[in-house]
């Protein structure tokens, strides 16, 4: 396994080796930094905000595959209203963990060399994953039967992946989590999400597709985007914790507004009062820590979005908060 520097607490020109390729977060004290294998930064933060469980998972990971570096972001969100989101999410999260450890090749067999890139990372790691995690619930569901309980049966969570390879971005989405690409070139925010098969019912929004034993779902395919990235541009995958803060009856213009304006430094309007005591606050806790090591500018990013949402206070939803913010440079 390639080795990289440690940039906290390693002396300098020392390198330890890397002891995992895939990281699994189910809680963060703030913003943490996952550096990856060519040097970038992907910044990460889950909680469960204010709900008795936490049902998301977050997964970075860099791996070196047939002589490039592939990134990895993952959301997961288990499915609310329904008994053992959390195991759902776990679940997930350690097969793609486990599938993306396990890679070695991601080129297209020789009886398939037509194959794009998207569909081989799909049919190498998406799908696998989506399959490995019904193996995972339904091997719970039927362990949890012979004792007389069968809430693991609904067991179930929905997820976007954004694979990072060279200058081209995957996104694979499930459900309601989102992937996001800012372009510095045009100032713009592209939302990408499925909300596959989604019904709006009074109002309101209902996921129809999620992983999880239910056998309508056994042949769904995530929803797939592919973009270039050029210097500069900027990658981010939401729970919806943290997206329906910057939404508004459902409008993923809004998303790609205020997701804008974070960007480019200009604070979404709240009150001026909540706003000046969170940033007045978190200045001075950054500070202490940016006099200390270099920050990136995805942790920077990470931080503004994470300080909209909080600032927000009660009026933010109620639900588990997953974000990780990938900076271009």
């Amino acid at each position: 396994m390639r080795s990289i520097r440690r940039l906290l607490g390693a002396e300098a020109g020392v390198e330890t080796p890397r002891t995992e390729t895939a990281k699994i977060y189910d809680n963060t004290k703030g913003i943490e930094v996952y550096t990856t294998l060519d040097g970038e930064a992907i910044a990460c933060y889950t909680s469960k905000y204010r709900r008795p469980n936490q049902e998301d998972r977050a997964v970075v990971g860099s791996k070196e595959i047939g002589g490039r570096v592939v990134n990895l972001m993952c959301a997961i969100d288990g499915v609310g209203g329904e008994s053992h989101g959390e195991f759902a999410a776990q679940a997930f999260a350690e097969s793609i963990q486990e599938i993306f450890n396990g890679l070695e090749d991601l080129s297209a067999p020789s009886d398939q060399n037509s194959l794009s890139e998207w569909q081989i990372i799909q049919d190498s790691l998406i799908i696998p994953a989506m399959n490995k995690a019904r193996e995972k619930i339904e091997a719970k569901s039927l362990e949890a039967k012979k004792r007389g309980d069968s809430s693991y049966e609904k067991s179930s969570c929905v997820f976007t992946v954004v694979v990072i390879v060279g200058n081209e971005a995957y996104f694979y989405t499930v459900g309601d989590s989102i992937g996001t690409h800012f372009s510095l070139e045009d100032l713009t925010v592209k939302p990408y999400t499925t909300r596959v098969n989604s019904t709006i019912s009074n109002g309101e929004e209902r996921i129809t597709a999620w992983v999880g034993l239910d056998k309508r779902m056994r042949d769904i395919k995530p929803l797939f985007y592919q973009t270039t990235l050029n210097r500069g541009d900027v990658v981010g995958v939401f729970t919806d914790g943290i997206t329906d803060d910057f939404m508004k009856l459902g409008d993923r213009r809004t998303i790609s507004r205020n997701m804008r304006d974070l960007l480019l430094r200009e604070e979404p309007k709240i009150p001026t009062n909540i706003r000046e005591f969170w940033l007045r606050l978190e200045e001075k806790l950054y500070s202490l820590l940016d006099g200390k090591r270099e920050v990136t500018p995805s942790e920077k990013i990470a931080r503004r979005i994470l300080r909209y949402v909080k600032s927000l206070g009660r009026r933010a939803k109620e639900d588990n908060r997953t974000l990780m913010v990938y900076y271009h440079s």
